[in-house]
């Protein structure tokens, strides 16, 4: 919970805490500002004290919260200052400088030695997980190609540039839309897995695992995905 609030404070910008109290303290001049007010309260403590609940006992990312503040922003100018604004700007051109080179450079973070953060590993090592992907593939007679979540399934699809990629896990998704089961009985995949969550293999007749691929940057292992021939396609989880 600490940590969802620390981070929704980092990207969104301290500076702007002072705006948001004054706003909520000030009384609005006419009935448009207190409805938008009273509107902007309610939305923001619904949403931000929901997230901190859900934090207690799952994952939360910052930026879920973002419609906390969308009632916020048009009223919120009023209540700055000059120094205040600009002091929020540079604060925006810094945090999303840093976003930007994390997530396609390198992990800032990593660069101070520092672990990078959850969705920052995801990022990165694709181009040669794909690779050998089309290699196995190829080399196993394997008819399509699968992930055991559906993150990485969408970003191996993006690195095969393979509409056909396909995550299989009991976690509800998108996939359960656009994959039909029934195209695939019978047939052999290759699976790329990001451990623990081995579900997937009851899909299938049997599972075979064929090599590892673990992700380095500067000398830090971010990952390690493990690459799988799954023979006979049986069903969806």
């Amino acid at each position: 919970m600490k940590a969802v609030a620390s981070e929704a404070l980092i990207v969104v910008s301290p500076f702007m805490i002072p705006m948001v109290i004054r706003l909520f303290w000030a009384r609005q001049r006419n009935l448009f500002e207190r409805v938008g007010k009273t509107l902007a309260i309610w939305v923001f403590w619904l949403s931000s004290l929901a997230c901190l609940y859900i934090a207690n006992f799952s994952w939360v990312l910052f930026w879920w919260n973002i419609v906390a503040f969308v009632l916020i922003f048009p009223f919120v100018g009023r209540y700055t200052t000059p120094i205040a604004l600009w002091l929020h700007v540079g604060w925006g051109v810094l945090i999303n400088t840093f976003a930007t080179v994390t997530y396609a450079i390198v992990p800032v973070l990593l660069v101070f030695g520092i672990p990078p953060g959850m969705e920052t590993e995801g990022v990165y090592g694709w181009p040669a997980i794909a690779e050998r992907v089309r290699a196995l593939k190829a080399e196993h007679g394997a008819e399509f190609v699968a992930a055991n979540l559906s993150q990485p399934a969408s970003q191996l699809a993006w690195a095969l540039a393979d509409a056909g990629v396909v995550a299989i896990t009991p976690q509800r998704n998108g996939f359960d839309d656009w994959f039909d089961p029934s195209t695939r009985l019978g047939q052999d995949a290759i699976v790329v897995a990001l451990d623990p969550e081995d579900e997937w293999k009851q899909s299938f007749e049997s599972v075979r695992e064929l090599e590892t691929a673990p992700v380095v940057i500067l000398g830090h292992q971010l990952r390690t995905y493990r690459i799988y021939l799954a023979e006979h396609f049986l069903r969806m989880q």
